[in-house]
């Protein structure tokens, strides 16, 4: 019985070794496949995040151009409106006054603007704000400065205008606007 015990224990033990190679096995690949799994669930997870920051920058991008071409066509049509509109006492007399609702909804663009602007824009945007409060007052007396500061603050708008399109079309990267030769 020696060599039958013998070969029993030989048995189990290679049962046993075979048994210790299967589980290490199986968990060497369940461990492999874990990883892997991992691996491809970090590198969505990224990808995902990548997408989402694209897709976040484009539409930021196109949120900013909107606006920028609103601001820049409510910039002309601010110049148009207060030509006409200019008198000292329509602003005095009547805050309803078409005037009034010109400064008041180039305020507005210009407030919903400076929250995407950059630097730059953001002090074209400041200086057309100062141009709003500045046409909403009444500083002169005589009719001679009225008639000077009308005209300076119809050329402050113009400016003021180009400055905000010029620097739209620097941060979106667009080429300069072409300035009429003289």
């Amino acid at each position: 019985m020696d060599q039958g015990v013998a070969a029993l224990v030989a048995g189990i033990v290679g049962m046993a070794g075979a048994l210790g190679g299967a589980a290490a096995g199986g968990y060497a690949a369940v461990r492999g496949a874990r990883i892997a799994a991992e691996s491809t669930a970090a590198a969505t997870r990224r990808q995902v995040q990548e997408q989402a920051a694209a897709e976040h920058a484009h539409w930021l991008t196109d949120l900013r151009r909107e606006k920028y071409s609103t601001l820049v066509r409510t910039s002309g049509n601010f110049v148009v409106h207060i030509v006409p509109l200019i008198t000292f006492g329509q602003r005095r007399d009547d805050p309803d006054s078409p005037l009034n609702d010109a400064c008041g909804a180039y305020r507005d663009q210009l407030h919903e603007a400076r929250f995407l602007a950059d630097r730059a824009l953001q002090a074209a945007i400041d200086d057309a704000m100062e141009l709003v409060g500045n046409v909403e007052h009444e500083p002169y007396d005589s009719e001679t400065e009225r008639v000077a500061y009308r005209h300076r603050l119809v050329a402050q708008a113009i400016e003021c205008g180009r400055a905000i399109e010029d620097a739209a079309r620097a941060e979106l990267g667009l080429p300069a606007r072409e300035r009429p030769s003289a």
